[in-house]
């Protein structure tokens, strides 16, 4: 897969849920805290914890809520550029219409009801 445009709606495909946009969001923030504290405090070993940390909190949450597997497989690159991609439109407010744009406008049904949507 060569193109992040081919590779965009397959990242969003497993990234229906809200749930799983939320804590990809906290999980972006922490590797990003990890990474600016490393830099600041010039202590290296932050960057890699914070990372790990946050690809933790990514990866358990395709498997444990939205009941998929993460896309960092298929393209690491791409999955990283989805992620943040993903995470400013959360940030905007304009994740809803771009999965509705790719034909997401149903969000996928969270595994546990505590999660689901109120509608």
């Amino acid at each position: 897969m060569g193109r992040y445009r081919d590779f965009w709606p397959i990242y969003l495909a497993a990234h229906r849920g809200i749930w799983t946009q939320r804590i990809h969001l906290m999980a972006s923030t922490v590797g990003a805290i990890g990474v600016f504290s490393a830099i600041g405090l010039a202590e290296p070993l932050l960057a890699p914890i914070g990372i790990a940390i946050a690809l933790s909190m990514a990866f358990s949450s395709h498997y444990i809520i939205e009941g998929n597997h993460p896309t960092i497989a298929k393209n690491p690159l791409w999955s990283a550029v989805g992620d943040v991609h993903m995470c400013l439109l959360l940030i905007t407010g304009r994740l809803p219409a771009e999965m509705k744009r790719l034909g997401f406008d149903r969000p996928v049904q969270e595994r546990f009801i505590w999660m689901r949507a109120k509608n």
